[in-house]
């Protein structure tokens, strides 16, 4: 067994032994983040039963994904980094899946395509982290979710990243700031009757599946060490 492979082992036993713990509807979605991974480990990570794939970056998926998909169609490829509204139409065409929809333009430029096979998330951010932050706060993030069921968009779900934490707090205060900043997620996903909450990275995918994550995102956990292939 390859060290991708025991990984995602071990990460798998883990998420069902945490949907047990927390009694959740079901085990949380595995998404495996592949930026920076090249082709070879992301197909042991095929060949040990992931099927859901994130990627940051357009032109770094499509060194990778074109030949993947074809060999593979039963994968589902997210996009989960900055959206820009120029490059909608190349990323619509390869990805199954957006996740960092934060603005009214990006909406309307996306309902202009036929793109009904695609699911949608807003991407939510924390309000104590920095403006170049992507991701729009909870209240605009309510209106969003208004405007993409108006526009007939499939929005299925919600996505964050954890908010910043503080060299002045103790570890304890930390982890409760991310825990309180989950919950409200999950009660909004609850409010608009969303399917998905993707929310839990690498160092924080148990609280955010105590929280009620449906989906965790992780990458260096599975694949350690990246490269830059961009």
């Amino acid at each position: 067994m390859s060290p991708t492979a025991a990984n995602i082992k071990n990460i798998d036993t883990e998420l069902q032994n945490l949907h047990v713990q927390y009694k959740t509807k079901s085990k949380a979605t595995l998404v495996a983040v592949t930026k920076g991974v090249d082709v070879a480990k992301i197909e042991e990570a095929i060949l040990a039963g992931i099927n859901n794939f994130g990627e940051n970056y357009l032109q770094e998926a499509l060194t990778k994904w074109i030949f993947l998909k074809e060999k593979y169609p039963h994968i589902k490829l997210h996009f989960i980094g900055g959206l820009q509204s120029n490059k909608l139409k190349k990323i619509l065409k390869i990805f199954d899946v957006i996740q960092s929809i934060d603005s009214i333009a990006l909406i309307d430029k996306i309902a202009q395509f036929n793109c009904y096979n695609t699911k949608f998330f807003i991407e939510v951010k924390a309000s104590n982290t920095s403006n170049n932050r992507k991701g729009a706060d909870i209240l605009f993030a309510k209106e969003l979710i208004k405007y993409a069921k108006s526009k007939n968009l499939n929005l299925t779900g919600i996505m964050a990243i954890a908010p910043i934490v503080s060299l002045e707090n103790t570890k304890e205060e930390n982890t409760k700031n991310v825990e309180e900043f989950f919950k409200e997620l999950c009660c909004l996903k609850e409010e608009f009757n969303l399917e998905n909450l993707s929310i839990g990275m690498s160092g924080d995918y148990k609280e955010a599946i105590k929280c009620g994550s449906t989906m965790v995102r992780i990458g260096s956990k599975i694949f350690g060490k990246r490269v830059n292939l961009r």
